[in-house]
């Protein structure tokens, strides 16, 4: 309906309403017009009336719920849900509603039994298994949700946001061949959105496919300029390549768009590394230290960065501050019994040796 035959339908029911402001079906034509323009809070307003005229018509309480979770206003949409399931105890809608609404709210076990139940009413529902499938996968129940997501695309393979779910837990699972199929069917269902492209990117990147990386992550940030993840995930592709001017042209991209992206930093700390330009490296690192003090990671490079200035006291606080965070470091140990060396302190050395030794051998 286009913008005229909506100003239409308004002035219509609002005559109507003018005429008999008791008139209920006046009030939901009403809102139906308003949800339609994304008028919520004017759709509210009608519900609220119609309710209070028809109190035992299912119809409002459902139609306010779905408005209510539109406004997140979560808790009157689960108790406008729950009406409807007093009036019309089988509305397998009205679970399903509640079950995403529940879900929003963290509310796992209440969705859960929700879609469970919407699941018997109707168990041929792609977006059913969709959505208690995604719950499984918060809760890290993977193989339920691997089940529920490939029902929600066998009953619909055509299903372009339950492809895209299915290719990520097959991702978080490891399952790399098992995923990119899943981004393929995503790409050519939706080929205007930059999200499938950039699954498939990290999944080729992953598959050390660098080239067919590049290209995709390439496209997601020619359809999204802002999209961060996308540079950050190319420029590790870049650094696999040894592209090192590239990687680092998409990591300042990356901060400019994200200033506290820590991973960022941190990959441009290495970058600089490894270019032996210790200075920017050393910048890069203390940055990502502050952003994130409990990145053990990011002391032991920043120790590295010491060890090759030949700042041994400097570099033995950071290996140590490593170790803490992470006591099976055998790197930071092994790189401190270097410094310890390079101080005189023999066995200190000698202990940090015998560390790895005994680190090593577990492995």
């Amino acid at each position: 309906m286009c913008r005229e035959r909506y100003a239409e339908a308004e002035e219509f029911f609002t005559a109507a309403i003018e005429l008999d402001g008791q008139n209920s079906l006046a009030y939901s034509g009403r809102s139906v017009i308003y949800t339609r323009q994304g008028k919520f809070e004017q759709a509210l307003e009608d519900l609220n009336k119609f309710v209070s005229l028809e109190p035992k018509v299912w119809d409002g309480y459902f139609e306010r719920g779905v408005i209510h979770g539109r406004l997140k206003n979560y808790a009157l949409a689960i108790l406008d849900f729950t009406k409807v399931l007093e009036l019309k105890p089988r509305d397998a809608d009205a679970y399903y509603n509640r079950g995403i609404t529940y879900s929003e709210l963290r509310r796992y076990a209440q969705a859960l039994n929700d879609l469970d139940r919407f699941l018997k009413l109707k168990p041929k529902s792609a977006e059913g298994y969709l959505a208690r499938g995604t719950i499984y996968s918060e809760l890290k129940n993977d193989e339920q949700a691997v089940f529920d997501l490939e029902r929600a695309v066998a009953l619909n393979p055509n299903y372009a946001k339950a492809r895209l779910h299915l290719g990520r837990e097959y991702f978080a699972l490891g399952k790399y061949a098992q995923a990119l199929p899943e981004f393929d069917a995503f790409v050519k269902l939706v080929p205007h959105l930059p999200d499938g492209y950039f699954e498939r990117g990290v999944t080729y990147g992953e598959l050390q496919n660098y080239d067919a990386a590049v290209e995709d992550l390439s496209r997601a940030v020619a359809l999204d300029e802002n999209f961060a993840e996308a540079y950050y995930y190319r420029a590790l592709s870049y650094s696999r390549q040894r592209k090192v001017a590239r990687a680092i042209l998409d990591l300042n991209k990356v901060i400019k768009l994200e200033p506290r992206h820590a991973k960022a930093y941190f990959q441009l700390g290495l970058e600089y590394y490894n270019l032996r330009k210790f200075g920017p490296a050393l910048v890069f690192f203390n940055t990502v230290i502050k952003l994130n003090p409990l990145a053990a990671s990011a002391y032991y490079n920043r120790g590295n960065v010491f060890l090759n200035l030949e700042k041994y006291a400097e570099a033995v606080v950071d290996y140590t501050r490593a170790i803490i965070l992470n006591p099976a470091d055998a790197d930071s140990y092994h790189n401190r019994a270097l410094c310890y060396q390079e101080l005189g302190e023999s066995a200190r050395s000698r202990a940090d040796f015998a560390k790895v030794r005994e680190l090593l051998g577990k492995k």
